[in-house]
């Protein structure tokens, strides 16, 4: 449960990424029309190429599936649920 929810703040974390990447130059890969915004493009390339090799298949999938799907919202709601569960992971220890 701990593990999850560390990957679903990390999507969280990094979904915007992609807005501090900008100033680096345009998406560079084709995702035929995936993402309305070039941040959310540069986003997803940055977390593929950094992460994709780096964690689990299982885990990479979790990372994954919450950055395509997330919006602001979402992602305020992933941090939220991260300080919580290191408030309870603290609080046992």
């Amino acid at each position: 449960m701990l593990r999850e929810r560390c990957l679903l703040a990390l999507g969280g974390l990094l979904h915007d990424i992609g807005k501090v990447v900008r100033q680096y130059g345009p998406c560079s890969k084709n995702y035929e029309g995936e993402f309305e915004y070039q941040h959310a493009c540069l986003s997803y390339q940055f977390i593929e190429e950094n992460l994709k090799d780096r964690l689990k298949k299982e885990d990479y999938k979790i990372v994954e599936k919450v950055l395509s799907s997330l919006c602001g919202m979402v992602a305020m709601m992933c941090l939220v649920f991260l300080e919580k569960t290191f408030y309870i992971f603290h609080k046992k220890v």
